[in-house]
């Protein structure tokens, strides 16, 4: 992640709320390192009430600066930044003397310096769109300090609908996937198309080929298939076909960087001779997958050098090849969907095969992203304790030689179970994966929930030893509440805590943040009674609205999973 020292004489920014230090950036900077410059000035400012003038490295070098960016003032201090080390998020902060220089790779990596200083060394801390601690003190005094930092994951996302906010994912460094509103002052983000996952039926689509086609399309069991299938791989056709739409896409969407080529979301690949024959000698269905992309990569790639392929190894085609690697310019997204999400995944029986994968994967390809779940997709407002799992699965993925991670969570309602404890600490740790995740609970909780953050720890402690309580006992991301958990006296003893706490709670905004993980226990019991009572039922609904909970679970709005729980029918 990055080389740290800190010695020597301090340097003292600002004294009693006075301050004769500048900021100083590029006449005509990019817009990321404007607004990086704006936002220390402003952050500045609330911490100690001094306004540093933002000055052009037009004017003359001069003592007491703080220099963002690659600019005239760092090359006359003899400092050569390595840009291409740094990459896009990468940055150095370094004392010369009487000067601090915040300067990064483009387009985010001056950005992400300023938002480092002002969290390490002056405490700032955003937890959500609404919530921030800026820290007030009269001076401000920095130690000396060389550092470098590089992320070791390239792509970061928290998928949760709470945290679509521009300013909260740049300020805690979350780089990718289109909901985030990632302008140009945050330095953008790596777009993905539109066209990004599960696409073989919009490369080679069924209503248009298979009537006259049928040999375009997966041999399963004898059969062509148009549908619940996939694409016959081998076949000179749909080679042509697919490349010619994916090279319309690119042209469609410019600004993208990351274009999917992947198999649909179901089984059913082709079983014809030829594709048998390429899935048989890699022993693993990628065999004929990854021959085909890397075709289209290979392709593609002196047109479109800025564009990268995407293809999953997902479902039946998980297993590594036992020869082929992937293209340059091809990228490997696997998916943790069968595994056990309540313990550390290289810590349990249950994700064996996975891990495997990943680490046979990180041993051929240095472009191995991942799409992990923090969340039961089927009843998003239940209790699902899996905040201890979040760094050491983290870890592994760096550890196998992983780049790239998107953590989906609640990401089509609000306030669903810890969403925004969730997304802060995946958020932090997919940025710096060695941070101590207990110290990110802590300090969100103590200023999320103000006097009942000790209760609600205890709730979430309760959880944890419950789920280390029951011997073989594993959750994935699709199950229900059930018996085997949720145990009278765990929902008893949850009450309780969680009451404790809406006592505690000393102002509106505290109480409604209680009341919404309370709802989690409401939701449980609801969905454990084996009557589903009108009053229980009513009551949760209409609580759920006032709260502002927009489904508990993925695909349905909230009145539509009230009819069908109204009708006998899960909520889903």
């Amino acid at each position: 992640m990055s080389t740290v020292s800190k010695m020597g004489k301090p340097v003292t920014i600002a004294i009693d709320g006075l301050s004769d230090w500048r900021i100083v950036v590029e006449e005509g900077a990019i817009a990321s390192e404007t607004h990086a410059a704006r936002e220390l000035q402003h952050f500045l400012r609330e911490i100690c009430g001094a306004e540093l003038p933002i000055v052009s490295d037009e004017q003359p070098l001069a003592e007491k600066e703080l220099i963002v960016g690659d600019n005239r003032h760092l090359r006359e201090l003899g400092i050569d930044l390595d840009t291409g080390r740094l990459g896009q998020d990468g940055f150095v902060l370094k004392t010369v003397g009487n000067r601090l220089v915040i300067a990064g790779g483009q387009p985010r990596g001056t950005l992400y310096g300023v938002y480092s200083l002002l969290e390490e060394e002056l405490g700032c801390r955003w937890f959500t769109r609404t919530e921030s601690l800026i820290p007030k003190r009269s001076s401000i005094q920095l130690p000396e300090i060389n550092s470098e930092r590089i992320p070791r994951i390239a792509t970061r996302t928290a998928l949760f609908m709470d945290t679509y906010d521009g300013d909260w994912a740049a300020r805690n460094k979350i780089n990718c996937w289109s909901p985030y509103p990632l302008e140009e002052k945050h330095g953008g983000k790596i777009a993905m198309s539109e066209h990004f996952v599960h696409t073989f039926y919009k490369l080679v689509p069924p209503e248009a080929y298979f009537e006259a086609h049928p040999e375009y399309f997966s041999l399963v069991d004898g059969t062509r298939r148009g549908s619940d299938a996939q694409l016959c791989l081998s076949h000179p056709d749909v080679f042509r076909i697919a490349l010619e739409q994916l090279r319309r896409w690119m042209d469609e969407e410019p600004e993208a960087a990351i274009f999917g080529v992947s198999q649909n979301d179901c089984t059913g690949a082709c079983e014809c001779e030829q594709c048998r024959a390429l899935d048989e000698e890699e022993e693993s269905p990628i065999g004929s997958i990854l021959t085909f992309v890397n075709r289209l990569a290979e392709a593609i790639e002196e047109e479109y050098p800025d564009k990268r392929i995407e293809t999953l190894a997902y479902w039946y085609s998980r297993k590594p090849p036992k020869h082929l690697k992937p293209h340059r310019n091809v990228i490997i997204r696997l998916c943790s969907m069968e595994c056990c999400f309540m313990h550390p995944l290289d810590q349990c029986e249950q994700n064996d095969s996975f891990v495997q994968d990943v680490v046979g994967w990180g041993k051929i390809c240095d472009q191995v992203y991942i799409w992990d779940y923090l969340v039961d997709f089927k009843h998003y407002v239940m209790p699902y304790p899996n905040l201890r799992v979040i760094a050491p699965n983290i870890r592994f993925f760096t550890e196998s030689n992983v780049s790239g991670i998107m953590a989906q969570g609640a990401h089509t309602s609000l306030k669903t179970e810890f969403a925004e404890m969730k997304s802060y600490l995946t958020a932090r740790l997919l940025w710096n994966p060695e941070l101590d995740p207990q110290t990110l609970i802590q300090e969100f909780a103590t200023h999320y929930y103000g006097a009942a953050a000790e209760s609600i720890l205890a709730y979430i402690r309760l959880l944890e030893d419950r789920v280390d309580a029951l011997v073989g006992y594993h959750a994935g991301c699709f199950d229900p509440p059930t018996d085997k958990y949720f145990s009278p006296e765990l929902l008893d003893e949850s009450e309780r805590l969680l009451g404790h706490a809406l006592r505690l709670a000393d102002s509106p905004e505290i109480e409604e943040r209680v009341r919404t993980v309370h709802m989690q226990v409401k939701y449980t019991r609801m969905m454990l009674l084996t009557e589903k009572l009108n009053q229980v039922r009513s009551d949760f609904f209409k609580e759920a609205e006032e709260l502002g909970i927009t489904r508990v679970t993925e695909w349905k709005p909230l009145e539509e999973s009230k009819e069908r729980l109204e009708t006998g029918q899960e909520p889903f």
